[in-house]
């Protein structure tokens, strides 16, 4: 585990609200689907708009409380501000290589994995993305990132790519406290060619 040394009182767990949605695909059409009793009783079924069908979602998020739902699939990022029932356009200033990941710290800031190289990153809500530099040394080996709940530290986890001074390990997990500008290398003794981060407990990440 990692320890968040900035990090505060633990917020409320996002897996724990009220509402569910999940997405899944029937005879070629896209659809999210909604619970909005903790995953009991019925489930409402939406068809995804025509300009999110075929792009092989990866799935939803959410920002600013639940407020904001993300629709996340290659080359295209949607929001939807009423849980699910419409959608804005995909995100034109995005990367086409991008959305096979989408990583949300507010409204504003937010890091979307691309094929074969950095992450990128919005500060300003998606108007404008810029390739993490920071991340050049492992372009092609980032998996997954997390933001603590404070939203003060972020850690990237990451597999494979070519060991260097600054990358000497096969699996590897690395922290920043300014969003990604800069890294410290958190893996130390710890040895396994496979890992993923699976939740933030107060200021203590667990892998």
């Amino acid at each position: 585990d990692e320890e968040d040394e900035e990090d505060e009182e633990d917020e409320e767990d996002e897996e724990d609200k009220e509402d569910k949605v999940q997405s899944t695909s029937s005879g070629g059409n896209a659809y999210i689907i909604k619970n909005f009793a903790f995953g009991e009783g019925n489930w409402t079924w939406t068809r995804l708009p025509e300009h999110l069908q075929n792009i092989r979602l990866r799935g939803f998020t959410t920002s600013d409380e639940g407020r904001t739902l993300y629709a996340i699939g290659e080359g295209c990022i949607a929001r939807s501000f009423d849980q699910g029932d419409t959608w804005t356009e995909c995100w034109d200033t995005l990367d086409p290589r991008a959305g096979i990941g989408l990583y949300v710290k507010d409204t504003k800031t937010m890091i979307a994995l691309r094929s074969g190289d950095v992450p990128v990153r919005t500060k300003d809500g998606g108007a404008s993305w810029q390739p993490m530099t920071s991340l050049a040394g492992v372009a092609k080996s980032v998996h997954q990132l997390s933001w603590s709940w404070t939203g003060k530290t972020l850690v990237m986890i990451g597999q494979g790519g070519e060991s260097s001074a600054s990358h000497p390990h096969s699996m590897y997990i690395w922290k920043s406290t300014d969003d990604g500008d800069s890294w410290t290398d958190e893996t130390a003794d710890l040895v396994t060619s496979n890992a993923g981060l699976a939740q933030w407990y107060e200021d203590t990440a667990f892998l």
